[in-house]
């Protein structure tokens, strides 16, 4: 009788440390570790890839990006645009239903009174001003091959910051693949800039899917 009492007990006691630690998770935490986030991840850097792959042979096949018929073009980004929204849509209303799990009454717009969010964007807005205008330089100076290193970097100090946040693993793989790739794109120009994108963002988002397995596994063996 006192043995039963105790592990109820135990588990009450467990079940209350286990509500406490979610009730004070940091909101970032709770949207990144969501696992709408990992498919979002996985699905971008794969699409990006199979893009990108599609548009090397395609430029190889016509002999330049220039000389790929204009419709065929137009086709193209008109299905990376679409896919672009869709994936975004699909990020807004994971991160929608992750909030309105922890507390109904938070909104996407009260997400940026939250602490943690706050000071993530106080870094994030800068870096991706300055990737928009160096991107707009590089265009202008005729270097557009270098605008994969330059978003490749961003993304990079961008996902390291999560990591920092979050103290996860395989967001520090993730931000560190771009950070590498995006500084091998500029010392090896030989690669085409459509295969370094396939490299930096399709490669990172399967490092990460395989890291976050790998970790994942382990939990639950333990």
């Amino acid at each position: 009788m006192q043995d039963r009492q105790r592990i109820a007990r135990l588990l009450r006691d467990l079940h209350e440390i286990k509500a406490a630690v979610k009730r004070n998770s940091p909101v970032l935490r709770e949207i990144v570790t969501a696992r709408f986030y990992w498919w979002l991840i996985v699905i971008f850097g794969v699409a990006v890839a199979v893009f990108s792959v599609s548009m090397h042979f395609l430029a190889l096949r016509f002999g330049g990006y220039a000389a790929i018929p204009a419709s065929l073009r137009v086709v193209f980004w008109i299905v990376a645009a679409t896919l672009g929204v869709t994936l975004y849509a699909f990020r807004v209303r994971g991160v929608l239903r992750t909030i309105r799990k922890i507390d109904r009454s938070l909104t996407f717009l009260s997400l940026l009174g939250d602490h943690d969010i706050g000071e993530f964007l106080h870094l994030y807005i800068p870096f991706c001003l300055i990737a928009v205008g160096t991107t707009i330089y590089l265009s202008a100076a005729g270097r557009s091959f270098y605008i994969v290193g330059t978003w490749g970097l961003f993304l990079g100090l961008t996902v390291n910051l999560i990591a920092f946040a979050v103290h996860l693993v395989e967001f520090y793989v993730l931000g560190y693949w771009y950070l590498a790739t995006a500084a091998l794109s500029f010392f090896i120009p030989g690669i085409s800039a459509s295969l370094w994108t396939a490299i930096c963002l399709g490669g990172g988002s399967v490092a990460y899917a395989v890291v976050s397995q790998l970790i994942r596994g382990k939990e639950s063996d333990g």
